[in-house]
């Protein structure tokens, strides 16, 4: 997703009373939450007539679309620069509350708030020297484990020497700062022979979540 998942995104999957503001990222929500939704859009007949089918990001997924092609190490800064209207929120003070999702420029890649606004899930367990002996191209974590990885850059954490706050929870955590966006993945659809799909509205990049 371009986005973060929103809280009315939420609200239309999985539970049109849950509170907060229809364009925010919804957030205090746990890791089996997130999956929850992602599932039950995946089964969603124009979701699943189309070929649609959703699920959290890895790890590297994120880290990549985060990149955005660039390798070089992230410069953390504390102290915001003038004109600086990124959003990016990783440590920087002063700091920068939740926002409607699209609220600041988008990366390279045409993705939003992967350094600001929530802190997002992904679907890898967490283990300290995984990448030390995982996979070369696309690792998916650990195949077992007590804590999720979150990822992104707000105003809560300062970083990984931060001791105020664990910033892998376990997947049955909730946080006031995490949230998640979805990966949407196309898989072929079989139908019998002489039945077509029904005509629908291509989805834009905006509801793709």
């Amino acid at each position: 997703g371009i986005h973060e998942v929103t809280v009315g995104q939420y609200r239309a999957v999985i539970d049109p009373e849950f509170p907060g503001g229809e364009t925010f990222p919804v957030v205090d929500i746990s890791w089996h939450q997130a999956i929850a939704f992602c599932e039950q859009l995946s089964a969603h007949t124009v979701e699943a007539r189309a070929g649609r089918r959703y699920r959290l990001p890895t790890e590297a997924e994120w880290e990549y679309a985060c990149r955005a092609g660039r390798s070089e190490p992230y410069v953390w800064i504390p102290q915001r620069r003038q004109g600086d209207f990124s959003g990016e929120a990783a440590g920087i003070q002063p700091p920068l509350p939740l926002t409607p999702v699209g609220s600041y420029p988008p990366n390279d890649l045409g993705l939003y708030d992967l350094r600001g606004n929530a802190w997002e899930w992904t679907a890898d367990w967490y283990e300290w020297d995984y990448y030390q002996r995982s996979p070369w191209s696309d690792p998916t974590g650990p195949e077992t484990g007590y804590i999720k990885v979150i990822r992104g850059g707000d105003w809560r954490f300062v970083g990984e020497v931060c001791h105020i706050d664990y910033p892998m929870p376990p997947p049955w955590k909730s946080s006031p700062y995490v949230g998640f966006r979805a990966v949407c993945e196309l898989v072929k659809v079989e139908r019998p022979s002489g039945i077509t799909a029904p005509r629908e509205r291509p989805q834009t990049p905006e509801t793709s979540e």
